[in-house]
């Protein structure tokens, strides 16, 4: 079931985001250390959704404007198998069906392969290299026509 988490799941995201694997991949974008980001006020943020589908996988979707929004995605180790790809797809067609977005964008480590092979596999298409001072990324986005 797909839900949106909010200020009553604070455990539950302080717990993914202290998970050693989830948080090797969000340090250099999300938070540098464990406990620098505003969890409460982000899963509180009226237009910030943090979604799951059954607990096993998380999408962090935050506007940029009203039709774009910038995306992560989090999951376990013991979280990453088949079913990943169609629950994230399940809940990208959520964030469509429910809000003014129109166009998803996610910035990825060049150097991170299983990501960028991830996203490409839940449909998200590559539209070049971002030079970014912590090294290079791969800009990827994603419209309701690639669900």
């Amino acid at each position: 079931m797909i839900r949106r988490l909010g200020p009553g799941d604070l455990e539950q995201v302080e717990d993914l985001f202290n998970t050693p694997e989830v948080f090797e991949s969000i340090k250099d974008d999300v938070m540098q250390v464990p406990g620098d980001i505003d969890i409460p006020g982000l899963l509180a943020h009226p237009k910030v959704y943090f979604m799951t589908y059954d607990d096993k996988g998380y999408g962090l979707f935050i506007p940029k404007n009203r039709r774009v929004y910038y995306v992560h995605v989090f999951a376990k180790k013991e979280h990453r198998d088949r079913g990943l790809v169609d629950r994230a797809r399940k809940v990208i067609g959520y964030i469509y069906d429910n809000t003014g977005c129109e166009k998803l964008l996610g910035f990825i480590p060049i150097k991170n392969k299983p990501s960028i092979a991830f996203a490409a596999m839940v449909g998200f298409r590559q539209i070049g290299p971002f030079h970014a001072p912590g090294g290079d990324e791969m800009i990827v986005e994603h419209g309701p026509e690639d669900l």
